[in-house]
């Protein structure tokens, strides 16, 4: 059953982060936003993505109340990320931040990065904190590069491609698993956190794809190639190249009948059952990863791994 836990769970980083970080920063507007975010998504499978660290110090043995702190600080990191991200690429922001003018945005996106850091900084053990603040600092920081270098290079080969979504999302959920194993026992298991990292990578990219495959269309009026497309480009033979070429364009620029025209043309390559096969293959290796862990402490991650996302999509 999806989380039934998930208010017992939930509820202590929630109060830890409106009551030891927010509180004393006092931004109400920041506060009550984030506060209708969390419940938002509290009986969705984002709660998944909320509880991460947690999720995975349970899987390596731990108790939920070692992983607060570096949940509360994963919660606040991501959300910056997706702001952060989403004001790049000109996406439509989460429900509760879209009434807030960009400049306003990028400041609760900061706002939230401190908070981050702040919580980070309460973990139980300096190595810990020290390790986990720079793993998380990196990972945004290429997160931020791959976002860049994604615009400038339009149309990549699968391979970089592949590579710039291990380091925009992959690293980000592999440093959110690898924390949870770091603070779950006073002397981590080199081997199951390493085996959460590499979960955590793999997760994180078949999330990706997932996300390519639901919104293509989207990110198709955006002039957003992603992997759908650059199967379909690598697949389609020269006139009918150029031809898909035309019709990405015409997209990006709004003309009218252009989107579902070039979803069409993708379609035609069998390009999303291709990345949803893709999908599936990372999931399997984030199985693979985390095989030795217990059954029952590795639950809610196989439940993650193993949620029907392709259905969505199809």
């Amino acid at each position: 059953m999806f989380l039934s836990n998930n208010y017992e769970l939930l509820e202590p980083v929630a109060q830890f982060i409106s009551c030891e970080l927010l509180a004393p920063l006092d931004w109400q507007t920041f506060s009550g936003t984030f506060a209708a975010y969390l419940r938002r998504r509290r009986n969705t499978p984002s709660a998944y993505v909320d509880l991460f660290p947690t999720l995975a110090c349970l899987a390596a043995g731990g108790e939920s109340v070692r992983a607060i702190s570096v949940t509360a600080a994963w919660t606040l990191f991501i959300l910056a990320a997706r702001l952060f991200d989403d004001l790049a690429d000109g996406q439509q922001l989460a429900l509760e931040w879209r009434h807030f003018k960009p400049t306003t945005t990028t400041s609760m996106a900061l706002f939230a990065l401190g908070a981050a850091n702040s919580a980070l900084a309460q973990a139980d053990s300096r190595i810990v904190y020290e390790e986990v603040s720079l793993a998380f600092n990196q990972a945004l920081a290429l997160a931020a590069k791959s976002q860049q270098l994604e615009t400038e290079n339009l149309e990549l080969s699968i391979e970089q491609y592949l590579g710039t979504i291990a380091t925009k999302t992959g690293f980000i959920f592999a440093v959110g698993a690898w924390a949870g194993g770091m603070i779950a026992t006073k002397e981590p298991c080199q081997t199951t956190v390493q085996g959460l990292h590499d979960y955590g990578l793999n997760v994180g990219i078949m999330d990706q794809i997932y996300d390519d495959c639901q919104d293509l269309a989207v990110d198709l009026a955006q002039g957003i190639w992603t992997l759908p497309v650059l199967y379909a480009m690598s697949q389609a033979k020269s006139n009918k190249r150029h031809e898909l070429q035309v019709a990405l364009t015409s997209a990006s620029r709004g003309e009218a009948g252009a989107v579902e025209t070039a979803v069409s043309l993708i379609t035609t390559y069998d390009a999303i059952p291709w990345s949803l096969m893709a999908a599936a293959a990372y999931q399997q290796r984030a199985l693979a990863a985390i095989e030795a862990l217990s059954p029952e402490n590795k639950s809610y991650l196989v439940e993650y791994a193993q949620r029907n996302n392709a259905q969505l999509v199809l």
